[in-house]
C-alpha cells in the first residue's frame, strides 16, 4: 500500500507538471520516451536474488523489489490516466473526459475480480508475466499513437483555447476555486486514502493476510 500510494501520487504529480509546463508535442514525446524505457525493463519477473533469507528488513526489501520490477511501468500507468483525460479535453472541447476515468476503474475492477478465479489457477507465474508484458507492449503502442496524434495539434491552437479560458476567468464568467473549495477537494481525497488504508489493515488483521483482500 505504501508503494502504491507513493507511486500513484508521483504519477499524478508528473502529469500535472508536464501539462502545465510543456507543450502538447513535448508532452507526447516525453510520454513515448517513458514508455520505451519501461519496455526495456520487461518482463517484470524478479530475480531469485531478491528472495529473502529471513534476517533482512522486510519493508525496505519489499519496496525496493516493487520499485525495481514494476516501479516504472506502474508509474507510467498512473500518469497515463489523467494525461489522456487532459489530451481528450483539449482535442474534444466541451466533451467530458471523465468517461475515460470510469472505464479505467471498470477495467481495474474486472482485472481484480478475474485474477484469483481465472488467471492465477490457469497460468503459471512466468506465463502471467509474459502475457502481462505483451499486454503492456500493446498499451505502449496505443499510447504512442495517441501521443503522436496529440502532438499534431499546433501550439497556436492550444494557446488560443487556453487564452479564451483565461479571459473568461479574468472577466468573472468562470470564478476560480476558493481556498475553502480547494481544502474540501484535498480533504475528500485524504478521507478516501485513509479509509482505503484503514480498511485494508483491519481486514488483514482480522481475516487473513491475503493480497486479494
Amino acid at each position: 500500500m505504501l508503494f502504491f500510494q507513493v507511486v500513484l501520487f508521483r504519477g499524478y504529480l508528473c502529469t500535472h507538471l508536464t501539462t502545465q509546463r510543456l507543450s502538447p508535442r513535448r508532452q507526447g514525446w516525453l510520454h513515448i520516451g517513458l514508455l520505451l524505457a519501461a519496455l526495456v525493463m520487461l518482463p517484470i519477473m524478479p530475480d531469485t536474488d531478491w528472495k529473502p533469507q529471513g534476517g533482512e528488513e522486510s519493508v525496505l526489501r519489499i519496496v525496493l523489489l516493487l520499485a525495481v520490477t514494476v516501479g516504472l511501468p506502474f508509474f507510467i500507468l498512473s500518469a497515463t490516466g489523467p494525461l489522456l483525460q487532459g489530451w481528450f479535453s483539449r482535442t474534444y472541447a466541451g466533451t467530458s473526459p471523465y468517461r475515460l476515468y470510469a472505464l479505467s476503474n471498470l477495467g481495474s475492477l474486472l482485472a481484480l475480480i478475474s485474477y484469483p478465479f481465472v488467471f492465477e489457477p490457469a497460468f503459471a507465474t512466468w506465463a502471467q508475466a509474459i502475457f502481462w508484458s505483451w499486454g503492456f507492449a500493446g498499451f505502449a503502442l496505443c499510447c504512442s499513437l495517441c501521443a503522436v496524434a496529440m502532438s499534431r495539434h499546433t501550439a497556436r491552437t492550444v494557446a488560443e483555447r487556453d487564452g479564451k479560458a483565461a479571459s473568461l476567468v479574468e472577466e468573472g464568467t468562470i470564478a476560480p476555486p476558493t481556498l475553502g473549495t480547494r481544502a474540501l477537494w484535498f480533504g475528500l481525497a485524504t478521507a478516501a486514502s485513509v479509509m482505503l488504508l484503514a480498511t485494508t489493515n483491519q481486514v488483514c488483521m482480522d481475516v487473513a493476510l491475503v493480497p486479494f483482500l
